[in-house]
């Protein structure tokens, strides 16, 4: 322990460009501070700064963000520089984020519930929930009704070091919804997702297509995640014409049809309104994402 104390210490000397915020004393009482012996960390932990430029690339969220596999120079959250009391780290080859800090800069707000050992993020335009140790994150949009909890698979399960709380950069993208840039010199920069982008969305789900109809009506049968009463969900939803199709193929996306839309096919369907109370269910596509593994 007295070693992973050491390496945090050599990686905020590194990354001079996040060095501790002079209001870092005058915010609001910061309530997820742990003793350092509370890091689950097996692995050792190193910083490797970006030696050489890197052309920008820009990024549509969410991907998966596996090639930030050095730490960042320097990190923007809307065009503000952000500073740390805690710098982000290499473990096991994976980039983490100190999560407080970008949450904030994006007009969130963060408290730390201690014995749940979970942070609870309003961001403007949804709400996170990440557990300590748990590699789903839950996230709802602000105005969609979800059938049920919506999990986030992130890369790494968030961890505690130095008394912050710290997540793997794929969840900048996936959970958060932050369009990313990786600048020369290796600089970061987040957007933050406009409030009320799917506003028009009343629900999401995911699930497989098990029946494929077509007629008169196109629709889809989509068996999702057991319900409360343990049953498997199942729901029509019809495509028209105004539906979008969406196909997802690792960090490649194009535009769909109906025909992308076969049985067995692992898809995420957002409806347009409330559903007809049946089983199955019934409602209409507002957009249907495929993903092709």
């Amino acid at each position: 322990m007295h070693v992973s104390i050491k390496r945090t210490a050599l990686s905020l000397c590194l990354v001079t460009a996040l060095a501790t915020p002079a209001w870092a004393s005058d915010s609001a009482p910061v309530t997820d501070i742990r003793p350092i012996n509370a890091v689950p960390i097996s692995a050792p932990i190193i910083a490797v700064p970006i030696s050489a430029p890197i052309n920008v690339v820009p990024i549509s969220a969410p991907i998966d963000l596996a090639w930030l596999t050095n730490l960042p120079m320097g990190l923007t959250v809307n065009g503000q520089a952000v500073t740390f009391d805690q710098a982000p780290v290499m473990n096991d080859e994976v980039l983490y984020i100190p999560v407080r800090f970008i949450a904030e800069a994006a007009g969130a707000e963060v408290t730390w519930d201690e014995g749940m050992q979970l942070v609870h993020i309003k961001m403007p335009d949804r709400t996170i929930i990440l557990r300590i140790g748990k590699g789903d994150a839950e996230m709802h949009l602000d105005g969609v009704q979800y059938v049920q909890r919506n999990l986030v698979q992130m890369a790494k399960a968030p961890l505690l070091l130095g008394g912050r709380t710290l997540v793997s950069a794929d969840a900048l993208t996936a959970v958060f919804g932050f369009e990313v840039q990786l600048g020369a010199g290796g600089a970061l920069t987040l957007t933050a997702p406009a409030k009320g982008s799917k506003a028009d969305v009343w629900a999401v789900e995911p699930g497989t297509i098990k029946e494929v109809q077509t007629g008169e009506r196109n629709r889809i049968l989509i068996a999702g995640k057991p319900m409360s009463n343990g049953e498997g969900s199942l729901n029509w939803a019809t495509i028209k014409d105004e539906t979008v199709v969406t196909v997802k193929e690792g960090e490649a996306t194009r535009a769909g049809t109906f025909a992308d839309l076969a049985v067995g096919a692992e898809i995420e369907v957002s409806w347009t309104g409330p559903m007809l109370r049946s089983y199955p269910g019934q409602g209409t596509a507002a957009e249907v994402v495929v993903f092709v593994k």
